[in-house]
């Protein structure tokens, strides 16, 4: 369709270029919901992420020293997180 006496409308190139000026908008991370998974890291229910660990790596004197240390201990029997 022609445009008859109407406003001018943009190009494709124009807007192309138009979009290409604009600086990309940076989101902001969402907050982190303690006892959820953010997409890359599980947190526990403090907020505190959560490492893995091959559990069938470790040995009992290694998971005692380390809970005995500080360390919360999480097992995830199915892998689902």
């Amino acid at each position: 369709m022609w445009n008859k006496g109407g406003p001018k409308r943009p190009t494709f190139a124009e807007i192309v270029a138009a979009v290409e000026a604009t600086p990309p908008k940076i989101l902001e991370p969402p907050d982190v919901t303690p006892g959820h998974y953010s997409g890359t890291t599980l947190y526990d229910l403090d907020g505190h992420p959560l490492d893995e660990a091959d559990g069938l790596a470790l040995e009992p004197e290694e998971v005692r020293a380390a809970v005995l240390a500080g360390a919360r201990l999480v097992w995830d029997s199915c892998g689902c997180g």
